[in-house]
């Protein structure tokens, strides 16, 4: 087990640690497991509104989390590691700042607009 400090999170669902025990890779970027939230560069105003509630959501809850987060060595498509953080894709989900996701198709958040 290591101890990691949250460099900061790009949106709601992925995020950069320092591992001050690695070297010489110390910088790592996390996709969070189990659920979707909007992008920054989204395609809609209201997207790019909701990303960033999602982004200091879960800033919010990992400065606050005390159990350990299980991180996969294997990488995402885009070449990040999977984290599985204890109970943030339903906290997320509950507030209404992401969906469930397990690969595969996504819906477009611009469709919510009323």
């Amino acid at each position: 087990m290591y101890s990691a400090t949250l460099l900061n999170c790009y949106d709601g669902d992925t995020c950069k640690i320092h591992v001050e025990e690695f070297i010489p890779f110390q910088e790592y970027s996390l996709r969070m497991k189990g659920y979707d939230t909007p992008e920054i560069k989204g395609k809609c105003e209201y997207e790019i509104d909701l990303a960033y509630e999602a982004k200091e959501e879960i800033i919010l809850y990992l400065q606050d989390l005390e159990e350990p987060v299980f991180i996969s060595d294997k990488l995402d498509k885009y070449g990040r590691m999977i984290a599985d953080v204890p109970g943030l894709a339903d906290h997320m989900i509950d507030e209404s700042l992401a969906r469930p996701y397990d690969k595969g198709a996504r819906r477009s958040w611009c469709d919510d607009v009323d």
